[in-house]
Order: C-alpha cells, then sequence, then structure tokens
C-alpha cells in the first residue's frame, strides 16, 4: 500500500479496503457475513419500496438476503439484516445508507424512480424478503 498524508477518497479507500480483504471472504461462496443498520422509522416504507420491490432489487444486484426487524426498545427505528458474503454485504450496506440519507434528505416523501441503477424503486409499505 502507498503512504498517504491525508484520508482517502471515496473509490480509493473502498479499493484499498478490498485489497486487504483475503480470499476466504473474498469467495462469493462464502455466505457468513453478517451486517446490520438501523433505518428511521419515517423512511421504511419508502426504503423498501412498493412489495418490497427496492430493497429486493439491491439483493439481486449484491447477492444477498436483507431482512428487516423491530429493534427492542426502539419505537424509532427498524433493523436492516444483511448476510450473504463480505463484499456483497457491503456493497448492499452503502446503497442502503445511501438510500437512507437521501430519503431523510428529502423528507421520506419520494415516490418516483431516481439514481442509478433503479435501486431507488419507491411506493408504500410493506413486508419484503
Amino acid at each position: 500500500m502507498r503512504p498517504r498524508t491525508s484520508p482517502p477518497a471515496g473509490v480509493d479507500m473502498l479499493t484499498d479496503a478490498l485489497s486487504v480483504v483475503p480470499d476466504q471472504l473474498a469467495d462469493p461462496a462464502d455466505q457468513s457475513q453478517v451486517l446490520q443498520c438501523s433505518c428511521p422509522a419515517h423512511v421504511v416504507g419508502s426504503l423498501i419500496g412498493k412489495g418490497g420491490a427496492a430493497l429486493k432489487e439491491i439483493s439481486d444486484a449484491t447477492g444477498v438476503h436483507l431482512d428487516m426487524r423491530d429493534m427492542e426498545g426502539s419505537f424509532g427505528e427498524k433493523a436492516i439484516i444483511i448476510s450473504g458474503n463480505a463484499v456483497g454485504c457491503v456493497a448492499a450496506y452503502l446503497h442502503i445508507i445511501g438510500r437512507i440519507a437521501s430519503l431523510q434528505e428529502s423528507g421520506g416523501l419520494e415516490d418516483a424512480l431516481v439514481g442509478a441503477e433503479g435501486f431507488d424503486a419507491m411506493a408504500g409499505a410493506g413486508s419484503f424478503l
């Protein structure tokens, strides 16, 4: 790795991180990784999309399984559980947190397809996957 005087930015940071992932974790067959993040309750419906379409699209594109659960003791947030291989989990996490940030900025009221790759399909609430 090259020495740096300032923190790496964006793609460089991700490239550096991927370069140190052990081969066994980079193996798509290794589905043992699990990440969890929280989602503010007021954007859950828009994040999920109509009939779960938005999260299904992320799941299909990254090869991970996504699940949403209530967070014990918190009525204002839901837990998003991401499971699969390491690279897919990280990719799905980045899509999800980006989408949450976008929804919070807009007040969670978006109702159209926006953004790259159609990851922003939204419209109603409901369960998914």
